[in-house]
């Protein structure tokens, strides 16, 4: 977690840890299991995001939350006892809406092929959208990365675009809390052949 953000001090990375957990054993807190299994994914996308897109809980018995599928049919996504199960060949960024209208990406871990994303109670929609597909159509390709390089122009520039707050946390490639041409390049090489380690990149 301090790797991710230097300037945290202990009791900031026990709040973090503790509310980015798995809960084990009986709901909540217990003397056997503590707070829960420690999701890494959910702490990683705190220290990247939540000063920009709040810190999402995610313990909860959530199961009425509506699902967006922005992948042209890649993925196939259900709500499961406030779990949501994604099953897809691609990379996918789910992302949460919360009551506020604030987004944040969802941490997610892989059991048996499948990615579960535990959905806090204060979320009403979740988006299901391919790594890099900046303006979400179902695919991944040159549109996103001119997306991604024509935001950076400026906004005196008249090819200037700006993105929306979901079109940023999407155009984060790689997942580093900031949005350059690194995102819109690894876009590219990926179109250039899906044997190379960058079409990886945007694979599970």
């Amino acid at each position: 977690v301090k790797s991710y953000n230097n300037a945290l001090g202990l009791d900031a990375v026990r709040e973090l840890l503790s509310r980015h957990v798995i809960d084990l054993g009986v709901k909540g807190r217990d003397d056997e299991y503590g707070y829960g299994m420690v999701s890494l994914a959910g702490v990683r996308m705190c220290e990247n995001k939540c000063d920009e897109y709040g810190v999402f809980e995610t313990i909860n018995d959530k199961s009425d939350v509506e699902i967006s599928d922005k992948t042209g049919g890649a993925a196939a996504a259900q709500m499961v006892d406030g779990v949501l199960m994604v099953e897809s060949a691609r990379a996918c960024v789910v992302i949460a809406e919360n009551v506020n209208g604030e987004f944040a990406v969802v941490g997610g871990e892989a059991m048996d092929g499948t990615w579960r994303y535990v959905v806090s109670d204060d979320v009403l929609k979740t988006y299901v959208v391919l790594k890099g597909d900046v303006n979400m159509n179902g695919k991944v390709n040159v549109n996103d990365s001119a997306m991604i390089n024509l935001s950076l122009l400026g906004s005196d520039s008249k090819y200037y675009r700006e993105l929306a707050e979901m079109e940023k946390i999407i155009a984060d490639v790689n997942r580093n809390g900031k949005i350059n041409v690194n995102d819109s390049a690894v876009i590219n090489l990926s179109l250039l052949d899906k044997n190379n380690k960058f079409y990886r990149e945007l694979a599970w």
